[in-house]
């Protein structure tokens, strides 16, 4: 059903992989078919589902787990075995990969640390890219944040309706501000 996706992505080869509502991870080709589930949250250790998919290089995933504060967090694994998920980080809000970075929120501040999708290794310390980020409680704590491969990054305000793009590295260039319509504005930062 339509209605219970929560995230999704398309992967280079044809996969669309989704998440649901109250359950795990599925695929389908975009070619069409019947989803195949290949996540299953474990509910007698506190999981409730898992969600907002993104596809990572050479068939590894990362994903959002939905539950109890033992159980919920960013976690990582591998399309071709899904059941070694490894917990990357301990939070309530989605991550997201770009530049060779897991992103994802501590309070309303945006971080970035440098992220091996091979290993599912995080290295250095997490370093602040954006503040004041916004969440929708309403989509299941998801950030309001959006990032590109390639670093550019997008995310929502706490205050009011404003957007500010990101580029790679993350540094601010005030200059660069400018307005986006009433959506709000945009500006260039390096991670």
């Amino acid at each position: 059903d339509a209605d219970n996706i929560i995230g999704g992505d398309w992967s280079a080869d044809g996969d669309i992989v989704f998440g649901t509502f109250g359950s795990g991870l599925r695929r389908v080709p975009a070619s069409g078919g019947t989803p195949e589930t290949f996540t299953t949250p474990d509910t007698g250790r506190g999981e409730s589902s898992h969600r907002r998919p993104q596809l990572l290089p050479g068939g590894r995933i990362l994903f959002q787990v939905r539950g109890t504060a033992e159980r919920a967090g960013i976690y990582a694994t591998s399309l071709a075995k899904p059941r070694e998920a490894v917990r990357l980080v301990a939070t309530g809000v989605n991550g997201l990969y770009a530049a060779g970075h897991l992103l994802w929120l501590r309070g309303s501040t945006l971080v970035a640390q440098p992220f091996d999708p091979d290993s599912f290794q995080l290295s250095g310390e997490p370093r602040p890219v954006a503040d004041s980020v916004g969440t929708n409680p309403q989509a299941g704590m998801v950030a309001s944040a959006s990032a590109a491969q390639g670093g550019l990054l997008v995310h929502g305000r706490r205050e009011g309706s404003q957007l500010t793009w990101l580029d790679h590295p993350a540094r601010a260039a005030p200059s660069d501000k400018r307005p986006l319509g009433p959506m709000g504005y945009h500006s260039r930062f390096r991670i």
